[in-house]
């Protein structure tokens, strides 16, 4: 093989500035633990519970944004015509359970995932069945 250029290939890491903030969660024991007085109870609750509702359609959330009070409930509805699965952290590195994230089930179109949050803190999330494309949402309980 004589005569043949030397291919030099480099491996790069492309930093676009992104970095996942840091969960101020706290340790959880289970998913739907008491909070404060024991009346209320983070996590799934039924899926007609009145809440701020955020709008998955056209492989975005409406918003992106959400504050909501310790107590309160997010309600995601997929408007859109794919499965969208809503999951706490970024992508490559989710919240579990147990430190006070959140995962929805497969939300099949027109379907809905309610969820109760308690504990005040920062979460990012994403839509893990489109990860590249739909991440970086944040959502605050105050």
């Amino acid at each position: 093989m004589r005569g043949w250029p030397l291919l030099l290939v480099t491996v790069a890491c492309l930093d676009l500035g992104y970095s996942v903030p840091p969960s101020d969660a706290g340790s959880l024991d289970g998913a739907a633990e008491p909070y404060g007085d024991g009346g209320c109870v983070e996590g799934p609750v039924d899926q007609e519970t009145e809440g701020v509702v955020v709008r998955i359609g056209a492989l975005s959330v409406d918003q992106p944004l959400v504050a909501v009070p310790a107590g309160g409930v997010v309600v995601w509805l997929n408007t859109d015509v794919m499965v969208h699965r809503m999951v706490a952290g970024a992508p490559g590195a989710e919240v579990p359970l147990s430190a006070g994230g959140f995962e929805s089930p497969n939300l099949a179109a027109n379907t809905r995932y309610a969820h109760r949050f308690c504990r005040t803190r920062s979460l990012v999330y994403h839509c893990s069945t489109h990860p590249a494309l739909m991440s970086g949402y944040r959502l605050t309980i105050e």
